[in-house]
């Protein structure tokens, strides 16, 4: 029984911790929380450096905005780990951050491992190997919940919920025209609602906008609602969608994935890489790796799938 501990009670860090009570392969053995939780396992976040002998892997299920910058210099060289860090530009940052404490004590970093960046990633990888096109990538519509995240991590924020929005017409035009370049910031729209004090709304605004690699250069919504209204929106979304669409006029390849909840999802995802591990290290794989590095037997052993 792979024996596994959380680190982060978000979305997803809820996600993870109630799939992992349902299945009979895996052990929690700690929440690490800066908030005190409600349940046997928990443990402070300050003691996540300490308790490492009982955990074969550390589920970090926190934002990549600032909380893994923060945290995971000191984890590294003590856990195995899976993450699902989702900031593409500042990925490979995050990536040598970790990768020699990791890699020096025969440990294993799997980062980035949920559906985009993830999933949406190998099937971008597929269509640039197999079609003369760079492949295009439409988000939504739904809750993203690193964007969300980095909102609410604004001090004058007291609650926030982002949807990313694709624009129809770029997506029907990369479907008609090959070799179509989309820009990613001209596809979407950035829909966030927010809950904070009247006093600091044009300060939230202008702060949200101008966040590099989430919100500049996207257009951006923000709509200050209650907290309650706030609440019926998070319970009205949970889900996402992507689309991955390449198109060189000789071929023409689109993959969606619809999502009922972005954060079991995700989850999903984390445990499937996390059961990898244990045959990972017994094949002396180390350091830092992302889906990209990992054969897909380690996931699905069933070759009758080819």
């Amino acid at each position: 029984m792979l024996r596994v501990s959380i680190a982060g009670y978000g979305n997803v860090g809820k996600s993870l911790y109630k799939i992992i009570n349902d299945s009979s392969d895996l052990q929690l053995v700690a929440v690490y929380s800066r908030r005190k939780l409600d349940i046997a396992q928990y443990r402070p976040i300050e003691s996540i450096v300490t308790d490492t002998k009982d955990t074969d892997v550390l589920l970090v299920a926190m934002g990549s905005y600032k909380d893994m910058f923060e945290y995971m210099p000191a984890i590294a060289g003590k856990y195995n780990t899976v993450d699902s860090y989702d900031n593409h530009a500042t990925m490979q940052q995050y990536k040598y951050l970790l990768h020699d404490k990791q890699k020096q004590n025969n440990k294993i970093s799997v980062v980035a491992a949920g559906w985009d960046p993830g999933l949406l990633s190998m099937e971008r990888t597929l269509m640039s190997a197999f079609i003369n096109d760079t492949p295009a990538t439409f988000w939504g519509k739904g809750i993203s919940q690193g964007h969300t995240n980095t909102i609410k991590s604004l001090p004058e924020v007291h609650d926030a919920l982002q949807l990313t929005v694709p624009k129809q017409s770029a997506i029907k035009l990369k479907l008609a025209t090959p070799n179509q370049i989309v820009d990613a910031k001209q596809s979407h729209i950035r829909l966030c609602y927010v809950c904070c004090d009247a006093k600091d709304k044009s300060t939230v605004a202008h702060k949200i906008a101008s966040i590099p690699d989430y919100f500049k250069g996207y257009k951006t919504i923000v709509k200050f609602v209650s907290q309650q209204k706030l609440q019926q929106l998070k319970q009205r979304y949970i889900g996402h969608a992507g689309t991955v669409i390449a198109n060189d006029g000789k071929a023409k390849a689109q993959f969606c994935v619809n999502l009922h909840s972005n954060a079991d999802f995700t989850a999903q995802i984390m445990l499937k890489y996390a059961k990898a591990i244990p045959n990972m290290l017994s094949d002396n794989y180390s350091g830092v790796l992302d889906c990209m590095d990992i054969p897909l037997k380690y996931l699905v052993p069933d070759k009758t799938l080819l």
